[in-house]
């Protein structure tokens, strides 16, 4: 073997050497995600207050309702464990929708639903008791409007099943903790 062989040969050796190192000295779990902020503020939620608002005239016009959303919503959030309440001070989950139209775009509708989820907090600044949106989820589409309840109904669905993983995962990671 000549020089300029053992020579490669022991540079691959080392780096072998180094790659397997940094292997065996790394984690063989990665460390836990900490949780988004809004996500965690999910933990522990039991009651809720469901507020779907009223509809834009276009939606209401294509057959849409607040009311058919809550039917909807409520069984799948009881489902989840959560008892639905009128109370006020309970945490209001509130569903709000806005549509925008654009006269370049006369046969398109733009919807945006959102989700907020309002809390009782204490601000530790001044120590005052607060009602703030501690969660929110917004979701954006643009259809063509003599088609807008089945996509709108797709994404109002997603838009809860985003909310129950997210209140899954809080209550996962405040249960090991």
């Amino acid at each position: 073997m000549n020089r300029n062989a053992r020579t490669r040969w022991g540079f691959m050796a080392a780096v072998v050497a180094l790659i397997g190192l940094a292997a065996w000295a790394a984690p063989i779990v990665p460390e836990r995600r900490e949780l988004a902020a809004q996500t965690q503020s999910l933990a522990q939620l039991k009651r809720l207050n469901l507020v779907v608002r009223e509809l834009p005239p276009e939606m209401r016009d294509a057959g849409m309702t607040a009311e058919r959303i809550e039917e909807i919503w409520r069984p799948r959030l009881t489902d989840a464990g959560f008892e639905l309440t009128d109370d006020e001070n309970a945490p209001m989950l509130e569903l709000r929708t806005i549509v925008i139209l654009e006269s370049t775009v006369p046969d398109a509708i733009a919807i945006n639903p959102y989700m907020l989820l309002h809390q009782n907090v204490k601000l530790n600044r001044t120590g005052a008791d607060l009602t703030l949106p501690t969660y929110a989820r917004v979701m954006v589409g643009m259809e063509k409007k003599q088609n807008i309840v089945e996509p709108t109904e797709a994404a109002l669905r997603e838009l809860l099943e985003t909310f129950l993983r997210e209140f899954q995962a809080a209550n996962k990671t405040a249960e090991q903790e």
